[in-house]
């Protein structure tokens, strides 16, 4: 398959793989690559642009569920009840935000570790409140819901992961 897309002609090798002609296709698969997203997207699997999308969509998940929390907050009733514990949710979603960038520029796989543990429990925090405003009938968004509990369970494997890969490395002979 060839075609002409963003970045100039292209080709699509019978591997899968994209290639812009002139160039070799080890460049496109190196540290997310450098081919332009938008011819990729018309080819379906694009190696490069999955490895990137992988990357981002936690990162973009967590700032949108912030964002949504954000403005759930602003349509619940104005009174003490509704609004002391909006407060709180706002705080984990926030939380769950900021943590996870903090986590992915960790300076150490400790201090990743760390970030990542209080990623889950602000995660959880969060899908907790809003199975409470669900339960007191204040208000309630399904899909808000689901989307805290499955980031809840994203961060609590993800933490078992990184505690499992400590214990591997640990193992390792030192050169």
């Amino acid at each position: 398959m060839e075609g002409d897309g963003a970045g100039g002609k292209w080709k699509k090798l019978k591997s899968g793989r994209v290639e812009k002609y002139g160039e070799s296709t080890r460049s496109h698969g190196a540290a997310f690559g450098t081919w332009p997203e938008t011819a990729c997207i018309g080819l379906g699997t694009c190696p490069a642009l999955r490895r990137r999308m992988a990357l981002r969509n936690l990162f973009e998940r967590t700032e949108q569920f912030s964002i949504a929390v954000f403005n759930f907050c602003r349509k619940l009733p104005k009174t003490r009840e509704a609004q002391e514990p909006a407060d709180q949710l706002r705080r984990a979603a926030n939380g769950v935000r900021m943590n996870y960038r903090a986590a992915r520029r960790g300076r150490s796989h400790a201090e990743f570790k760390a970030k990542l543990g209080v990623v889950f429990e602000e995660a959880d925090e969060a899908a907790d409140w809003l199975r409470y405003f669900r339960d007191t009938g204040m208000r309630h968004e399904p899909a808000l819901v689901q989307e805290g509990e499955e980031l809840a369970k994203i961060f609590a494997a993800s933490v078992a992961t990184a505690r499992k890969n400590s214990r591997r490395l640990k193992n390792v002979p030192q050169r």
